[in-house]
């Protein structure tokens, strides 16, 4: 896991809702912080796949959705869209916390063929992920992870969910000034204000052009077997 400090371009920072706040998304100002890059540690990639990406690493901000808004088997997490064909492999995921919040909390990742708009069919799931400790807000820290292989030709979606049924454990960083406005999404359960199922994330948060979150594609497809959405639920209520 590498730790940077990334430049800041705003005048202050808003997050989500805090361990003991509402849940709809509410906003906490955190104050500012000096444009400074810090390399900290690094990890390897997780696999040999080529790095896609939509942000230039400069975050302005970092999002998350806290209890109920994070509801398994995967309400609450947020994705990007990526073109490519081969085999997505692995993902780069940004995450930020706040002091005593992140508790050895995990992860689960998709990956999902697009509908053109929002995530469609899931391709592959990668659950338990033990993400590592991420860095303290305005640090953020880079987590390599390597996924189950999912072919892909044309727009995928890359999909993070946080299992934060102790309590909220990260936030995912945003690129809100970044070179390409991508399809950042969020997947929104039932009776929390807002449209259940896939959300625009500039719905929620207002204007964001990409979430941190990358995807490794190799060029050279391997066989992988659907993954049904019967086979997910299983994951989570066999």
């Amino acid at each position: 896991m590498r730790t940077q400090r990334v430049p800041l371009l705003l005048t202050c920072v808003l997050l989500a809702s805090s361990h003991s706040g509402p849940a709809l998304a509410q906003h906490l100002e955190l104050g500012t912080s000096s444009p400074f890059l810090s390399p900290g540690r690094d990890d390897a990639p997780p696999c040999d796949g080529a790095l896609l990406t939509n942000t230039d690493e400069q975050f302005e901000n970092a999002y998350a959705w806290d209890d109920p808004g994070v509801e398994p088997p995967d309400f609450g997490g947020f994705a990007d869209a990526f073109v490519g064909s081969g085999v997505v492999c692995g993902m780069r995921v940004y995450l930020t916390t706040l002091p005593l919040y992140f508790n050895d909390e995990i992860a689960d990742a998709y990956v999902y063929t697009s509908d053109g708009t929002n995530p469609d069919v899931v391709l592959s799931v990668t659950p338990g992920i033990e993400v590592g400790t991420p860095g303290i807000w305005p640090e953020i820290s880079v987590h390599e992870i390597e996924l189950a292989p999912a072919s892909v030709d044309g727009e995928f979606f890359v999909y993070f969910w946080g299992d934060f049924e102790d309590g909220l454990g990260w936030y995912v960083a945003a690129d809100v000034r970044g070179p390409i406005e991508a399809k950042p999404r969020t997947k929104v359960p039932w009776g929390i204000g807002y449209p259940t199922g896939w959300l625009d994330v500039d719905d929620v948060w207002g204007d964001t052009d990409a979430m941190g979150l990358c995807a490794y594609v190799l060029d050279d497809p391997v066989p992988v077997v659907p993954t049904t959405w019967g086979a997910v639920k299983r994951l989570y209520f066999p």
